[in-house]
């Protein structure tokens, strides 16, 4: 079944050191090639994680971005204020990776709780990533591997759509599977 790839849109995954197997990927960057306009949905829960801080500050602050860069092994959560330094470092740096502004970037993390990002792997991995975004299949398959943590499959979906012009729009989305306990979503 072809994979619809959204225009203007690039994907990479990559192995940063994250996960032991080298053969895993544990960091994954989604790139729209123009300002794309974002949205959020997000726990109600008092206790989140530093991405969810940090996204929800940005989303309220900002509606356009470029770059969501997202990490598997480390949930960046119960990480105190260097994992909110954190999660905004790799927010700016993956914006910044691509031409995008500082504020042009947002950040998901999945993994094991309470554990810090090591952020020199990080770094590395987003740059690495950078040289790699394609809108090839493989590559958006790829985008999906790397924010799995228990998961035994990625998980995406593509669909085309014709509009009443008969233009042709491709929509796809990846995700991960959810082992969230109560996630309460707004």
């Amino acid at each position: 079944m072809p994979i619809f790839i959204p225009q203007g849109f690039r994907f990479a995954g990559v192995h940063c050191g994250l996960k032991s197997d080298p053969n895993l990927l544990d960091l994954s960057l989604i790139v729209s090639d123009l300002p794309a306009t974002a949205a959020g949905v997000f726990t109600q829960n008092l206790v989140c994680g530093a991405p969810v801080t940090v996204n929800k500050g940005r989303l309220s602050q900002h509606r356009t971005f470029r770059a969501v860069v997202g990490n598997s092994r480390c949930a960046n959560s119960c990480t105190g204020e260097q994992g909110i330094r954190d999660a905004e470092e790799m927010a700016t740096l993956a914006a910044n990776a691509v031409g995008g502004t500082d504020e042009q970037g947002l950040v998901i993390s999945t993994g094991v709780i309470g554990i810090m990002l090591p952020m020199d792997k990080v770094r590395k991995g987003i740059a690495d990533a950078a040289k790699k975004l394609s809108s090839t299949e493989d590559s958006f398959i790829d985008a999906a591997r790397g924010i799995m943590t228990t998961d035994t499959v990625e998980k995406y979906v593509s669909q085309q759509v014709i509009l009443s012009d008969n233009r042709k729009v491709n929509i796809a989305g990846i995700c991960k599977g959810a082992a969230m306990i109560a996630p309460n979503l707004a």
